[in-house]
């Protein structure tokens, strides 16, 4: 008998599907957005309008969730402060983030347009303080809070209920596509899977939300210090291996600290019906999430808005 690459299909009863049309709302949205300031040069440097975008195209999916979900949304978004032992790890994850996506972002080209520098640089850099808190507040903080929110709040909440895999893969893959950007799609698929792990280990939302706002803040803010690291060191090559080596070693104590983490929940035997889902179930599960039509439009419209932006 010749080996089956996929196992058989097992036997589940079929979801109710509202998370991917709140998704596909999101997309929509923001591809509007991103099309009217883009193409109809509608003050495309205005930080208001910025925070108008932002707030419309993740605040109306959210505004939905949270009418039609019931029961504890505190306890299913895990909106709860993390545990003073996570500190290290989110230190750890923060590092790793910052010089892998900069990392990536630089080659593959695309540091230009890397997160909130690409709307508003200008605005960040030569401004007051004022203009800069501002600049931190409408790029950073909102952002860090809605898209996390959405992505890492909603989203995985809703796809974890037949395990852990679809719950990583599906928001982390659509968090990097609602960018809109393809040059710098490998550095926001992992910050998506990053993102995905210090909340697993953390069970904390919050601490994603901050990790995000760091993240982009440094990076909204780093421009001329890379310029000057650049000038000091005076090639590229040697740019990247000192990111690269930042980047591995974050990443391996970061990855350390979270297998910790597991041993210590299974040595206190903490029940993870997560973890317990059949994998075949899982992967089914998956299959069945990345052809739903909805989330295909949503593929659909991120195509677009790399051939468009």
């Amino acid at each position: 008998m010749p080996k089956k690459w996929l196992p058989e299909r097992p036997a589940y009863r079929p979801e109710r599907r509202r998370a991917s049309y709140w998704l596909l709302l999101a997309f929509a949205l923001l591809f509007a957005c991103r099309l009217c300031r883009d193409k109809l040069g509608l003050l495309a440097d205005a930080l208001w309008l910025s925070l108008f975008f932002e707030v419309l195209a993740c605040g109306t999916p959210l505004l939905f969730f949270l009418t039609a979900r019931r029961g504890d949304r505190r306890r299913m978004l895990r909106l709860r402060a993390p545990l003073p032992s996570a500190l290290l790890l989110c230190i750890s994850a923060f590092f790793a983030l910052l010089s892998g996506v900069v990392l990536l972002s630089l080659l593959t080209g695309g540091f230009a347009t890397l997160g909130p520098a690409a709307a508003a640089y200008a605005t960040g850099q030569k401004g007051g303080f004022l203009t800069r808190s501002a600049a931190f507040f409408v790029l950073c903080l909102v952002p860090a809070f809605l898209e996390e929110l959405l992505f890492r709040g909603v989203a995985t909440a809703e796809y974890e209920r037949r395990g852990m895999v679809r719950a990583v893969v599906l928001p982390t893959l659509l968090f990097a596509l609602i960018h809109f950007d393809v040059r710098n799609l490998p550095a926001y698929l992992l910050w998506g899977a990053l993102s995905a792990a210090v909340l697993y280990a953390t069970e904390s939302l919050p601490s994603v939300m901050v990790l995000h706002a760091c993240t982009a803040g440094v990076i909204l803010f780093s421009h001329k210090y890379m310029a000057a690291l650049y000038a000091y060191t005076g090639n590229v090559p040697l740019l990247v291996f000192l990111l690269a080596m930042i980047f591995l070693t974050a990443l391996l104590f970061f990855f350390r600290l979270i297998a910790g983490v597991y041993r210590e929940r299974d040595a206190l035997r903490l029940e993870d019906p997560r973890r317990a889902v059949p994998m075949n179930v899982q992967l089914y599960t998956l299959i069945d999430a990345v052809t739903d039509p909805m989330i295909l439009l949503c593929f659909g419209l991120s195509i677009a808005g790399f051939i468009l932006f």
